[in-house]
């Protein structure tokens, strides 16, 4: 453990001195190091490869995290583990030194919450504990910062949190890793004020059978967003035409598939709505103050 440490250190002081091919080569290396699932390695990993990686031109870190996020999505727990905490650490540098700006920085968020909405309850926890321990509750970031991470994520957070889940668990677990959050909530409400929440945006319903949602139905859904809506996805219980898949199985690749999207939500059970009703749609207004939808 001692040489790991040392190496990672000394990878970090020479950095600076090396060219971008050398650099891209040893975060290619440490990266392909995360998949082999030898966790008493790859461990020790993200805390100096999240850094190196903040080093890299632009394009090579996009490529970088295209190749987290396909970990992130994996069914290997270690890979996806080590790729949140590695992302955690990208996060972190990324807020620290405000490189990239919020594009960059709410693309690494979008992959952390990919990780929250996962089906797997180990990478699920895991990617929870690192977006409120490690990124959210980290004192060595200021305040103001934090803060408007969690401007960005929060609504996106709760969302996801409310889906069902099979673990016994869950409860104790999301108790857990909310604690920090709630002490950040706290320290932002005393030490800066109201949260700064932006106007709601107008609100689009796309319904659908979903069987599954597809790259085609997240084309469409990034077309409506960028036409300036936040997009709830409405899942129907079942198809006349077709034989669908389980529903709550539906909704959780629609929620995995659409949580890098901060303002797509999949619409929630407990406000059941025909949007071919006019009443229901004056319900929907009622919830939705302000914004036409």
């Amino acid at each position: 453990l001692p040489v790991r440490e040392k190496a990672g250190q000394g990878l970090l002081r020479i950095a600076d001195k090396l060219s971008m091919d050398q650099l891209n080569e040893i975060v290619v290396d440490l990266t392909r190091e995360l998949e082999t699932g030898q966790e008493e390695v790859s461990r020790y990993i993200p805390r100096y490869l999240g850094p190196l990686l903040c080093r890299l031109p632009h394009k090579e870190l996009e490529e970088s995290l295209t190749f987290l996020e396909d970990f992130v999505r994996t069914t290997s727990i270690s890979s996806a583990r080590a790729a949140l905490l590695t992302l955690g650490v990208v996060l972190s540098e990324l807020l620290r030194t405000g490189r990239g700006g919020d594009s960059l920085a709410s693309h690494v968020q979008g992959l952390l919450l990919t990780g929250v909405a996962h089906f797997d309850s180990t990478i699920h926890q895991s990617a929870l504990a690192v977006l409120c321990r490690d990124v959210l509750a980290n004192e060595a970031l200021p305040l103001d910062v934090r803060q408007n991470c969690f401007v960005r994520t929060g609504k996106k957070l709760l969302t996801l949190l409310s889906e069902p889940r099979p673990d016994p668990l869950a409860f104790f677990t999301h108790a857990s890793n909310l604690n920090p959050l709630y002490r950040f909530l706290i320290g932002c409400q005393v030490d800066l004020g109201p949260f700064p929440f932006p106007e709601p945006r107008p609100a689009a319903f796309f319904p659908g059978t979903f069987d599954p949602f597809s790259q085609g139905h997240k084309r469409i859904v990034e077309e409506i967003h960028a036409l300036g809506f936040d997009v709830y996805l409405a899942i129907d219980e079942f198809s006349w035409s077709k034989r669908t898949l389980p529903r709550l199985q539906r909704r959780q690749i629609a929620s995995m598939s659409t949580a890098d999207q901060l303002d797509v939500y999949v619409f929630p059970d407990e406000v059941p709505v025909n949007i071919a009703m006019p009443d229901d749609l004056k319900a929907l207004s009622a919830l939705f103050p302000g914004p036409e939808l």
